[in-house]
């Protein structure tokens, strides 16, 4: 006779190895990113399309991410960000 268990695989959450920094504008945003030492590794300019985001962060590990958005409330990009 087989067991059958209530419970759930569990898996444990990926520490945040970097850190990104993000200054939302209207149409470009820009970004800098540093590991878990503080050492800068990367840093740019993105365009505030999903297409645009996606192509600077869509392939990096589990990050913990710092926006500064406009003050104005139209923005588009805090979706986008969401998105990725």
């Amino acid at each position: 006779m087989k067991k059958h268990s209530n419970k759930k695989a569990t898996r444990k959450a990926a520490k945040p190895q970097w850190s990104v920094g993000l200054d939302l504008g209207d149409r470009t945003s820009r970004y800098a990113i540093v590991d878990e030492d503080g050492e800068r590794i990367a840093e740019g300019e993105c365009r505030n399309t999903l297409a645009g985001l996606a192509k600077v962060f869509g392939k990096m590990p589990p990050s913990r991410v710092a926006a500064l958005r406009p003050t104005r409330p139209a923005a588009p990009t805090a979706a986008a960000v969401g998105a990725i």
